[in-house]
């Protein structure tokens, strides 16, 4: 196996929506020290202990990929007010990371996940023209 497949696969056995006798929840510290302990058993029985150190990084590599797809991005054309950006967070999920893009005319985009909601005034007067 490749540092990047045992990575996947120590990620996903520690991820709180893996298999998991917690049904989901997160894992106690204790139950996350019996999986390194027997992740590292693993890693003795295929003699790629050498790999370690190559594995670690690609687990955190892991981790800040899965960290920025559960980022909702929010573009706006001008700053947003307070009460503004709060209207968003309510209907939004966290975490958030606002944006101001000047080429969006007006409006708000939002990404989230694979999701795209458009609502900025190129994508309106679009769909104006397409319906003329």
């Amino acid at each position: 196996m490749s540092p990047k497949e045992y990575a996947q696969l120590l990620y996903e056995t520690l991820s709180p929506f893996g298999r998991s006798p917690t049904g989901g929840k997160d894992k106690t510290d204790e139950q996350q020290g019996k999986i390194l302990e027997r992740f590292k058993a693993l890693l003795a029985k295929n003699k790629d202990t050498h790999l370690a150190t190559a594995v670690g990084k690609e687990f955190e590599k892991l981790q800040e990929q899965k960290a920025r797809e559960n980022v909702t991005y929010i573009a706006s054309s001008s700053k947003l007010s307070q009460s503004q950006k709060q209207e968003l967070e309510n209907i939004f999920p966290d975490p958030h990371e606002f944006s101001e893009n000047p080429y969006l005319l007006g409006g708000v985009a939002v990404r989230q996940k694979d999701r795209i909601y458009n609502s900025t005034l190129r994508k309106k007067i679009e769909s104006l023209k397409f319906s003329l």
